[in-house]
Parts: C-alpha cells; sequence; structure tokens
C-alpha cells in the first residue's frame, strides 16, 4: 500500500496513544503492589494473622514475598518511566514533522508563484497568442512554446558548418543559455531547493519523501519535466544529478518525461547514467511496488 501523509500522522497518534495506555497500566499496577504491601504490614498490627502462631512459616514467606515485591514494584517503576520516554519522543518527532510539513507546503506555494513570474515572462518576451486564456492553459502552452524553442534552435545550430567541432552538448549549453532569463534562473534554483528539503530530512523514510516529491513532480508538466532536463544537460542543473545527488534517478523527478519531446541526440537511454541504470535496475525503488521503473515511457533494456 502506498504511503500517504495522513496515514503517517494517525499511526503516530496511535502509538501515543498505546504508550500512554500502557503507561497509566503500569502505574496502576505498582500502586495496587504498594496497597497490597502496605496491607499486608498491617495485619499484624490489627491481628488479622497473628504472625506468633504462625512461627517460621510465615517468616520465610515474609522474607520471599517481601523482596520479589520491591522487585516487581522497581521493575514496574523503571517501565512506566521508559514508556513515558517512549511517549514523549513520538511527540518530539510529531512536532518536528509538523514543522517539516508546514515549511514544506509553505516552499512549494513558492514554488508555485516562480512558476507563474516563469510563465508571464515567456508572454512578455514574445508576441504571446495565450494572453487570454486561463493560468492553466496558459502555463502548459508557453513551456510547450519554450520547449519547441529549445529543440529548433538546437537542430539549427547543429547543422551550421561553423559548429560542426562543437559537441552535442557544448551545442545545447549555448542555446540554453541563450534563452532563459532570471525568472527561469530562479524557479530552478528554488525547485532544486524543495527537492533538497525533502531528501535530506532523516526522519522521513525513502516512502514517504517519494510521496511527497510526488506531489512536488505532479505540479510539473511534462514540457517543465524536459526542460528540467535539458537544465541538467547544459549544466547549470548538475546537481540534480552527480556523485551526491539522486534527484532524477532515486526520487524520480522526470520520471514523467516525454522522450519524444527530446531531441533525439539527447534521449535519456542514451545518455549516462540513465543508459546503465536502465540497463541494470541498479537505482532506489519503493518496496511496496512491483514494477517501479526509472521512466514512465521506458522500460530496462537487457542485452
Amino acid at each position: 500500500m502506498q504511503w500517504s501523509p495522513a496515514m503517517d500522522i494517525d499511526g503516530k497518534h496511535k502509538k501515543i496513544d498505546r504508550l500512554n495506555g500502557l503507561s497509566w497500566g503500569m502505574i496502576a499496577i505498582i500502586i495496587t503492589l504498594i496497597v497490597m504491601s502496605l496491607a499486608l504490614l498491617s495485619w499484624d498490627r490489627y491481628r488479622i494473622v497473628d504472625f506468633v502462631q504462625t512461627g517460621p512459616i510465615a517468616d520465610t514467606i515474609s522474607d520471599i514475598v517481601g523482596p520479589l515485591i520491591s522487585i516487581a514494584s522497581v521493575s514496574m517503576m523503571f517501565l512506566a518511566f521508559y514508556i513515558q520516554y517512549r511517549a514523549n519522543k513520538l511527540v518530539v518527532k510529531q512536532f518536528d514533522y509538523n514543522q517539516f510539513e508546514h515549511r514544506f507546503f509553505e516552499l512549494f506555494r513558492i514554488h508555485k508563484e516562480n512558476s507563474n513570474d516563469v510563465v508571464n515572462s515567456f508572454s512578455n518576451s514574445r508576441a504571446s497568442t495565450y494572453q487570454h486564456t486561463t493560468q492553466g492553459i496558459k502555463r502548459r502552452k508557453e513551456f510547450e512554446y519554450f520547449v519547441s524553442h529549445i529543440n529548433l534552435e538546437y537542430t539549427n545550430q547543429r547543422a551550421l558548418p561553423e559548429y560542426m567541432a562543437e559537441t552535442d552538448m557544448e551545442i545545447l549549453g549555448r542555446v540554453w543559455g541563450a534563452n532563459q532569463d532570471e525568472n527561469f534562473d530562479q524557479y530552478y534554483r528554488h525547485l532544486f531547493l524543495l527537492v533538497r528539503f525533502v531528501v535530506s530530512r532523516d526522519f522521513l523514510s525513502y516512502e514517504q519523501k517519494r510521496s511527497y516529491l510526488r506531489i512536488v513532480r505532479a505540479s510539473l508538466s511534462v514540457h517543465e519535466q524536459v526542460l528540467l532536463y535539458y537544465n541538467w544537460l547544459a549544466g547549470d542543473g548538475r546537481k540534480w544529478e552527480d556523485g551526491s545527488n539522486h534527484f532524477f534517478t532515486d526520487y524520480r523527478m522526470v520520471h514523467n518525461i516525454n522522450s519524444r519531446l527530446v531531441i533525439p541526440d539527447f534521449a535519456p537511454k542514451s545518455i549516462s547514467p540513465f543508459r546503465e541504470l536502465l540497463l541494470h535496475e541498479n537505482y532506489m525503488k519503493e518496496d511496496w511496488r512491483t514494477d517501479d521503473p526509472l521512466f514512465e515511457t521506458e522500460r530496462p533494456t537487457r542485452g
């Protein structure tokens, strides 16, 4: 079953309730033992049992039962305090989790605002035909236009004789750098900050991190994921997938990329490290899934 934030919150609340219930139960047992011990000590005083008449047998029972009751009382007290300690740790963890969620959704809100700024920047830089459409359609169309523009610019420059000596990456890097502005840089820098914020939370499991990053990825159109991929290829976003970060592979931030929209020279299945990973499937996967491919439209190819 896929993890969700609501499931985690309910689980933590149930754990806290169970630990609190056990703690109060242990305290009740301890109080009962103390009352029983006081009652036994009172028997001789009020002549309920005459220990003079019972003799050595009563003394033996008293010597055996007394230490056992003391040991049991100390053990129960230790267990009760330990249970309370665990409950307190869960409360602290819940506080950290609430702080994380607040920060996550604040960063996500800023990401959406940055996305709108990029769309407006695209619209202002050319005679946009989408000014009077709804914001969602306008947003999708502007990113779609930008992908087509980058692809066309690259194809044209790749065919020019003066660029024959350059590598594919060098041409893409120049085309990419010439067609973006400050808003676009800020958009992807902040998106990187948001993803890194989730991945770096040690108290979240891998499945939990993937669940939050699905929320982020769901806000990206397929064209935005293509541009994020180009941003990485051009060198500006190299930290998305390198020796330290595996946001494209282990965390699937370009999982929905459509290979038909990508310049053929840069098809993911032919670019390292995706080429090797698709062959050997050597990347992190969610335990609950029977199939967790690297890309939605690609499947591992075995030779």
